[in-house]
């Protein structure tokens, strides 16, 4: 069996806001907590690919290299472009804004936010990443979004990826493992061993 987890980056530095594109950063303290904790679970890990976003790829490139790991970088793992409100602070966000961001969040594969990617797109281009990890022949640490990680989960579930729900109600903690299990020689089997699991290291309550 192949083993793929998808790791969440850790909680980044700025106030709340809908976080796609813009480069914010994770402090290193995290960082270096998460991968700490990942060396202490002692999987049998043979490569890192992560989201190009500096919220991962700094703690994906910090954890391949203490693990002498080779790290890849792919694009299609970034988050979801939210346009112009992308990175602005929900508590300074204007009028026009809010009233963009309701209809979104009640219907978000009908309602695209000015100058953003729609969820469709999103969702095209996760499912062509999930395309390549599946077939992958050693077990890999992935590191990634929110976002990313339910659009994978819903590809896999074949449950409906429009629905608003999915994206407010399951939660994927920052920090957290969701393991995936895959049959080589039959890649069309899969099993979801764990969702969101948070991530302690031995100290930790």
């Amino acid at each position: 069996m192949i083993n793929i987890y998808l790791l969440r980056h850790g909680k980044v530095t700025g106030e709340a806001a809908l976080y796609g594109h813009t480069d914010i950063a994770v402090s290193s303290e995290e960082n270096a907590a998460i991968a700490s904790n990942l060396h202490a679970l002692s999987l049998n890990l043979k490569q890192v690919i992560t989201s190009p976003l500096l919220r991962c790829h700094a703690v994906a490139q910090q954890f391949a290299h203490q693990q002498a790991l080779p790290l890849s970088v792919v694009s299609d793992l970034s988050e979801m472009y939210f346009g112009d409100v992308d990175g602005v602070p929900f508590d300074t966000m204007s009028t026009q804004e809010w009233q963009n961001l309701e209809p979104f969040w009640e219907n978000p594969a009908q309602t695209s936010l000015p100058n953003a990617e729609s969820l469709c797109d999103f969702h095209t281009r996760v499912v062509r990443a999930w395309a390549s990890l599946s077939t992958l022949k050693q077990d890999t640490l992935v590191v990634t979004h929110g976002g990313v990680i339910r659009v994978i989960l819903a590809h896999l579930l074949e449950l409906d990826w429009r629905n608003a729900k999915w994206y407010s109600t399951l939660s994927i903690q920052n920090g957290s493992l969701t393991h995936i299990q895959i049959n080589p020689k039959f890649p069309e089997h899969v099993l979801i061993k764990a969702i969101g699991t948070p991530i302690k290291g031995p100290n930790d309550d």
